[in-house]
């Protein structure tokens, strides 16, 4: 993809209004063809594949996000059983200042925890369809905010598998024997090496997860302080506020209000 098509600007002062939510699947030799009738869409990819792009061949890896344009007209053959998570939205041209998103993100570590995000949008979206407006705005954010850069540093495997299930769980209890269980690994090795991979002791990190994904929620959505509380794993909501002021300095009223 030419490097002036590598990412695509998109409004995100107030949250989109979401047209339809899917969830493709597709078999061996499957053929599809899709037209976004005026709407943006968002796809998250499970399996590798070539789709064909305005008639130019793109690569897309497995664990992938891309966002297409309104008018851009996609063709897929799949090889193999294919699963694939869109949503089709739109927001207010020329709203405010636009942000900057890839075209195409390899999510890596992430790519758990947005399908996850997708998925719950979904189930939401028949009864509350303001709640999964906010939860796909957050999405889209974090496809802004947190697009790397650079390839990130090789971790230890067992730090990685750890890494993974920390950030798609949050939302649960993390006990450090489960978390050892799903890296492969005893939890005194685990505590050893996920300290030298990244100097804190894991327990910590997963604060320090929680309140992070705290403030983006708090500044990037409309869900209720108590939802988000839920949301990150610290449902006492008298401890997730003294958490927040503790690490963030603020409550998280204030927290809400230095929103961007």
């Amino acid at each position: 993809m030419p490097p002036d098509e590598t990412r695509r600007q998109l409004s995100l002062v107030k949250p989109p209004v979401i047209t339809a939510f899917g969830v493709g699947i597709h078999d061996q030799d499957d053929a599809a063809e899709y037209c976004g009738a005026g709407r943006w869409r968002l796809h998250l990819y499970n399996t590798p594949l070539t789709l064909e792009v305005d008639g130019r061949a793109v690569a897309i890896a497995v664990g992938s996000a891309a966002l297409w344009l309104p008018q851009q007209q996609l063709r897929a053959r799949y090889v193999g059983r294919s699963v694939h998570t869109c949503v089709h939205f739109q927001v207010e041209s020329g709203a405010g200042d636009k942000v900057a998103l890839p075209v195409i993100q390899d999510l890596q570590l992430r790519f758990a925890g947005i399908e996850a995000a997708l998925h719950e949008a979904m189930r939401w979206f028949a009864r509350t369809p303001h709640r999964a407006e906010a939860r796909v705005w957050d999405v889209l954010w974090q496809l802004a905010d947190q697009a790397p850069l650079a390839p990130p540093p090789v971790l230890h495997p067992s730090v990685e598998r750890a890494r993974e299930y920390i950030h798609s769980h949050l939302a649960h209890r993390l006990p450090v024997e489960r978390i050892a269980e799903i890296a492969g690994c005893s939890a005194s090795h685990l505590l050893r090496v996920f300290r030298r991979e990244f100097g804190v002791p894991i327990v910590a990190y997963i604060r320090d997860c929680r309140i992070q994904r705290a403030r983006h929620l708090l500044q990037h959505s409309l869900i209720p302080i108590k939802d988000i509380a839920v949301e990150v794993g610290i449902p006492d909501l008298q401890l997730f506020n003294k958490l927040v002021r503790r690490v963030l300095g603020a409550p998280p009223r204030e927290v809400r209000r230095q929103r961007r």
